[in-house]
Order: C-alpha cells, then structure tokens, then sequence
C-alpha cells in the first residue's frame, strides 16, 4: 500500500536500525532454507530423470533388437520369452 511504502521511504532516511538488520537476517536464513529445499527437489527430480533415460535407452535397445529382425522366433515380453507363430503357408 502506499502507507507501507512511504513508511518504508522514511525508514531508508538515515542508518539502519538493529531491528531493521534482525528483519533482513531472518529473510535471508528464511530464503537460504528455501533455496536448500529447492536444490533437494531438483536434485531429486535430476535423479528420475537420469533413471527414465536409462529405462528410456534401454527400452529402444529391445525395441531394436525385436524390429530390426522380423524372422526371430521368440521375443522378450513382460520379462517372459513369448514364442512368435510362423506365417501360415
């Protein structure tokens, strides 16, 4: 508001008071606690990631191998080797 403001115009007049470096102390442990939380999140979404793109790279890898080859017989289902039927005559 604009109370707020000019209060805080008059307050800038002059040196800082011990209560106005206690209230700039506390925001700045305040956003130090966040910015720390925040870097545990990224890092922790950093992991899930780098863990689907193993999954990722994995997953293309039999996709490949089961694709590229159109006469293999069995194939790798669900962890479980599935038998293909050769065509009908």
């Amino acid at each position: 508001s604009v109370d707020e403001f000019i209060g805080g115009c008059v307050r800038l007049k002059g040196n800082a008071k011990s209560k106005d470096l206690l209230a700039v102390q506390i925001s700045v442990e305040s956003l130090g606690k966040r910015l720390d939380w925040l870097e545990e999140k990224l890092e922790a979404s950093e992991n899930k990631i780098i863990s689907l793109d193993t999954k990722t790279l994995k997953m293309e890898k039999q996709a490949r191998q089961i694709f590229s080859d159109p006469n293999q017989r069995g194939r790798k289902v669900g962890g479980a080797v599935r038998q293909r039927q050769p065509p009908a005559p």
